[in-house]
């Protein structure tokens, strides 16, 4: 390999020609700052001394610019054939090197007054984005296309190691200030860590982010590692380990370019292709200056920190440049009008859209925000509530909604379910406390009245005696479950009571608000037992343990806090890995785990209960990869404010801000569902070929598959859904709308055979089948069924005799579920009818049609289920 091209030596070629361009400008047109340009700015960086700021652009072109005043400094650097992808100053600041589209890499001299001189490295090598100066000088780091680093000696201007290790291309790459690592970033979605010290070894491999990685650097103090990529989060490293330090730091909507850190190691601050510019700091996580920093009206590529810590800057597509306050951060160079300010504003907002998320409940997906869940002590259902008036009920084998309970008129903060599973109550915006039956779904007493204000939290006594509720009015209150009546009213707190927690034996009581403070009662005699336990934010969450001798609480501190409620002192030191406030704390029912879950920062952590060392984390959901949905331009990202153990441990449940369910395998930390679509691809196919090897013969349907996996109740805002049957399986009396129209236009027909094996749901339940042939009436594809043939005339003389003209059926088909009867106990031994190929959706997404004569139709009880009516015709 030739270490320096042999035509550049002198840069004498036409490709290396400075133009010489002058920086004035008229005088009646006014100075614009780094104005020069003809495309967009892809790489920025300070000089060393902090008085230069460099830009490459897509002009194929590098210019030099005084940072003080935005003038050109110099001639503009041309060589390159394509865009600039990325600059680096040498530590002396005498010199830059560049990387290109063009597969090159050049050295420029920029310590001449009249230009600059500038050299080729070794040969054309593949598109290359990215060249860095090591600390010292003595080394540049490249990278691009070839999937390869590579480390070059500038002293003997040859190729010193080549390491591997990335799947595709080599996006970025940060020395470590000892000079002895360096990491890479790529589309792979990986970082690596490479020890200089062995040739083509990785050191640490580092995983965590869903998207392209675009950009890397370490801290000064080098103890971290910061990483911005296109799953829109900058991620904190810790060096040593590879291990995330801190949840993910979330608030830019779109892929994060390019992140910088502070001289002192305490912010970092990152460009999006949202148009903003962020700063955070560091140690928490959280946004300074209010949020996001607006002067950008396009994608910001790359940001620049001076070395004094003063300033930064930020460059983007269109060529723009501007430098920033870093102790204000407003913009510094060029200034912005408040019009110009609003404008930017403006071209962000259109840019990222709505923030909302078009949503319909369906496998673990609620119709709102989820604030709320609580699970069942048989472990086989949970609930969630939030912001909608309903309470959901969900299989959790199937992940689907199984029931529902209606009451409340506005939003759902919190829900509480007794030991037992028989009582259900909730707390509401609309000032109530309301105690459910859950295997009537109907109210037990009146609701409970007493708030001055929104309720936030409640909690059923294990027993299911006794309710206590917390809310706006500072006070906890404590209810006969049995009557409604008040029994007690706990007036410490001096700020909204958010957080209770009882423990397993209903002897102690705790409760955390928004005074920052954490108390616990005896449940016996009110009287306080410890606390006020401290944190510097509002107690959103508090959970004992199960022997009831510590605490944990989270709050908006960015803290989780293990506490003996005996001395009143920590266990622990403050768990502190979030990057906003904690949104539900957990203690699993063995008392080994705890469980934080980020309010802000989408993610969930485990820990060891008796050494609070990390188990898992930081675990976020399946569907993060387009966090621009779920993020307000102020950087405010609500994410989970829900999540409980499963009653035996093995598994937990969280619900998020946007609607989503997820629930986790709490050894593996994997997602147990919902199932990922390749998971439920290789079930479909895995079904398919246990069918051929059984001769054709199709699986009969479980119970499970057309009840557990059916969607909730009609809802009151769809109608249109009371055109389905009662048990929703096979229409009595009517044609079947399970078929839709075959390829050549014309309606499928049921196969008399199948006919004459099939009943529906309903028949199921009383052993109830068709025995006799149906016989087929002659008609425009329509199929007729003899009235006492139909499964709907069994059914029926089972219920109430002799047939009648109209016949009120049992409440809601998922009432039966949701109350935890299962009808197959009793009939274990039944055959099972045969079905044919086609199945009603699980997700109820089949389009309603209106029903025909003699077909079923719905009504709304007034708890907000269905009432159905069986209309037989005589």
């Amino acid at each position: 390999m030739t270490s320096v091209s042999e035509e550049q030596q002198d840069g004498g070629s036409e490709v290396q020609s400075i133009d010489a361009q002058t920086t004035a400008k008229t005088d009646d047109q006014p100075f614009k700052p780094f104005t020069g340009h003809e495309s967009g700015i892809n790489t920025i960086s300070y000089s060393p001394d902090g008085k230069s700021i460099a830009t490459g652009s897509g002009d194929n072109t590098i210019r030099v610019w005084d940072a003080n005043s935005g003038r050109q400094v110099g001639n503009t650097m041309r060589g390159h054939t394509n865009d600039v992808y990325n600059i680096s100053y040498s530590p002396s600041g005498n010199s830059l090197v560049s990387c290109s589209h063009d597969g090159t890499v050049r050295f420029w001299d920029i310590t001449g007054a009249g230009g600059a001189y500038a050299k080729t490295l070794g040969l054309k090598e593949s598109l290359v984005r990215v060249a860095k100066y090591s600390l010292d000088g003595r080394y540049i780091a490249t990278g691009g296309m070839d999937e390869t680093l590579k480390i070059w000696d500038t002293r003997e201007e040859r190729l010193k190691a080549e390491y591997h290790g990335h799947t595709m291309w080599v996006f970025s790459a940060a020395w470590h200030p000892s000079g002895k690592r360096l990491a890479t970033s790529s589309m792979d979605k990986k970082v690596r860590v490479f020890d200089l010290t062995k040739p083509n070894v990785v050191s640490l491999l580092i995983e965590g982010h869903r998207d392209n990685v675009n950009s890397l650097m370490y801290s000064p103090d080098g103890n971290f590692l910061a990483s911005g990529a296109n799953d829109c989060t900058v991620r904190l490293w810790d060096v040593p380990t590879g291990k995330a330090v801190k949840s993910p730091f979330r608030g830019h909507k779109r892929d994060v370019r390019s992140v910088a850190w502070s001289p002192d190691s305490t912010r970092i601050v990152s460009g999006a292709g949202d148009y903003t510019v962020r700063v955070w700091d560091a140690s928490t996580g959280q946004t300074l200056f209010n949020g996001a920093l607006y002067a950008h009206k396009i994608d910001i590529r790359s940001i620049s920190y001076c070395s004094d810590g003063r300033f930064f800057a930020s460059a983007d597509g269109s060529g723009r440049v501007q430098v920033w306050d870093a102790l204000t951060g407003k913009p510094s160079l060029p200034l912005l009008s408040d019009e110009e300010l609003s404008s930017c504003k403006e071209s962000a907002r259109h840019n990222n859209g709505d923030d909302t998320r078009d949503s319909k409940p369906g496998e673990m997906r609620a119709g709102a925000s989820i604030s709320a869940i609580a699970w069942f002590s048989d472990g086989k259902r949970f609930a969630t509530a939030g912001e909608e008036p309903v309470v959901r009920i969900w299989s959790a084998n199937t992940g689907m909604q199984i029931g529902e309970i209606t009451g409340h008129h506005e939003t759902i903060n919190a829900l509480s379910i007794s030991a037992d599973g028989t009582k259900l109550a909730t707390a509401s915006d609309d000032h109530t406390v309301l105690l459910f039956d859950t295997r009537s779904m109907h109210l037990l007493v009146d609701p409970l009245t007493g708030h001055k204000g929104a309720v936030y939290v409640v909690k059923l006594t294990p027993d299911g005696t006794r309710v206590v509720s917390g809310g706006h009015d500072n006070t906890v209150r404590l209810w006969d479950a049995r009557t409604g009546r008040a029994l007690h009213v706990f007036e410490t707190h001096t700020g909204a009571v958010r957080a209770l927690s009882v423990t397993k034996d209903g002897s102690k009581l705790a409760s955390g608000g928004d005074d920052n403070c954490v108390y616990v009662w005896d449940m016996r005699t009110f009287e306080r037992l410890a606390g006020p336990f401290q944190h510097d934010g509002s107690v959103r969450s508090v959970s004992f343990a199960p022997d009831g001798s510590r605490l944990i609480s989270g709050s908006d501190d960015f803290t989780a806090r293990v506490w003996k409620i005996a001395t009143g002192s920590l266990a622990f030191d403050p768990i502190r890995v979030h990057a906003g406030p904690i949104g539900v704390v957990d203690w699993s029912p063995d008392g080994t785990t705890l469980l934080t879950a980020g309010a802000h920062d989408w993610t969930i952590w485990t820990w060891d209960a008796s050494t609070c060392e990390r188990i898992l984390g930081p675990l976020e959901p399946l569907h993060l990869g387009d966090v621009k949905i779920f993020t307000s331009l102020d950087g405010r990202a609500n994410g989970i404010a829900a999540a409980s153990f499963s009653p035996d441990g093995k598994r937990f449940v969280n619900g998020f801000m946007d609607h989503g369910i997820h629930m986790w395998d709490t050894a593996t930390g994997k997602v147990i569902l919902p199932k990922a679509e390749k998971d439920k691809n290789n079930e479909s196919d895995s079904g398919k070929t246990e069918a051929s090897k059984r001769d054709g013969v199709q699986r009969q349907p479980s119970l499970s598959d057309s009840i557990m996996n059916m969607p909730a109740t009609v809802s009151r805002r769809n109608p249109a859904s009371a055109s389905r049957s009662f048990w929703d399986d096979t229409d009595i009396g009517a044609p079947s709308r399970r078929h839709g129209k075959s390829e050549n236009g014309r309606k499928n027909t049921r196969n008399s055979d199948k006919l004459q094996n099939k009943g529906n749901i309903l028949g199921r339940f009383w052993r109830q089948r068709a025995d006799q042939p149906v016989s087929k009436i002659k008609g425009k594809n329509k199929e007729q069924i003899t009235e006492t043939n139909s499964p709907g005339y069994h059914a029926e003389t089972r219920i109430l005799g002799p047939p009648a003209t109209e016949i009120s059926a049992a409440h809601d088909k998922l009432r039966v579920v949701a109350a935890g009867y299962d009808p197959r106990e009793r009939f274990r031994t039944c055959a099972e009818p045969e079905y044919d190929d086609e199945r009603d959706s699980p997700t109820g997404s089949m389009s309603p049609v209106q029903p025909e004569d003699g077909s079923s139709s719905d009504d709304e009880s007034e708890h907000g289920l269905v009432k159905t009516t069986l209309h037989v015709n005589n």
